[in-house]
């Protein structure tokens, strides 16, 4: 139990940074909050150099929240997410998450640093694939595996706890459109003995010149079962229909605009 409780505290730590502003030292990177963001596209290429996002979440690295975000890419698959958190309507940079990958793309080592504290806190997972073909963290605060598609975009990402990988903390898996674009998602958190499930669905509602969006609509509707439920659906021996692809509503889901600008190389 007191190896949970310690798991339960880093990956409490390891989250929020991104769900609330924290005091960080001046010398951080301030911006003023702007309404929007702008949408114009830069360069010539199709290739792209960074995205700024706003209201935009990163559940495939546990980021979650109200923020603006700034984004880069290693090729296709994103080395870096900057988070900008909100006091009086202005951004101040309260995080980052960089990440690298081996030669065929595959995740090899993630490191959150927060800000907030003196000195900065960074949690490092160190990444080997293991015998399912995902990759499973060596090094890290807590257990974690990883799923890529064959472009290297990340699939599903569980977190555990337990010496033998038997309980699920955190659970992600998300269905992909053939541009890469999510549909759908299913997001877990698991809190003592109750696990929120957030069903997730997207409408895209406007695009750049090139095609790819830059606002869209994020749905989401929140059911709820025992983390014993949870670790029976995720273990297969219970099958839950609610969380299957395609998501479906209950409920009227609650609605946040996403957006994004995008610069091209």
């Amino acid at each position: 139990m007191n190896k949970r409780k310690s798991i339960m505290a880093a990956l409490l730590a390891s989250l929020v940074f991104c769900t609330a502003c924290k005091s960080v030292p001046e010398k951080e990177k301030t911006e003023q909050a702007k309404d929007s963001i702008p949408m114009a596209t830069q360069g010539k290429s199709d290739k792209i150099i960074s995205i700024k996002t706003k209201q935009v979440q990163f559940p495939e690295f546990s980021i979650l929240g109200d923020f603006k975000a700034e984004v880069s890419f290693d090729k296709v698959k994103i080395a870096e997410v900057k988070v900008f958190s909100s006091n009086n309507n202005v951004y101040t940079e309260t995080g980052r998450t960089v990440l690298t990958y081996t030669a065929i793309g595959k995740l090899e080592k993630e490191i959150r640093i927060h800000y907030g504290t003196e000195p900065s806190k960074a949690d490092t997972f160190l990444y080997e694939k293991n015998d399912e073909g995902s990759q499973r963290s060596v090094k890290g605060p807590y257990e974690t595996e990883v799923e890529q598609d064959d472009n290297g975009m990340i699939m599903k990402r569980i977190d555990f706890s337990g010496e033998f990988r038997d309980h699920v903390l955190n659970y992600y898996s998300v269905s992909r459109d053939q541009k890469g674009n999510e549909e759908g998602a299913l997001l877990v958190e698991v809190i003592g003995e109750d696990a929120e499930v957030k069903k997730i669905k997207f409408e895209y509602t406007e695009f750049d010149q090139k095609g790819n969006w830059v606002k869209r609509k994020r749905l989401t509707e929140s059911v709820f079962y025992s983390d014993k439920e949870f670790d029976d659906f995720y273990f297969g021996r219970k099958d839950i229909t609610q969380l299957h692809f395609p998501i479906t509503f209950a409920e009227t889901p609650y609605e946040t605009i996403e957006e994004r600008e995008i610069i091209y190389e």
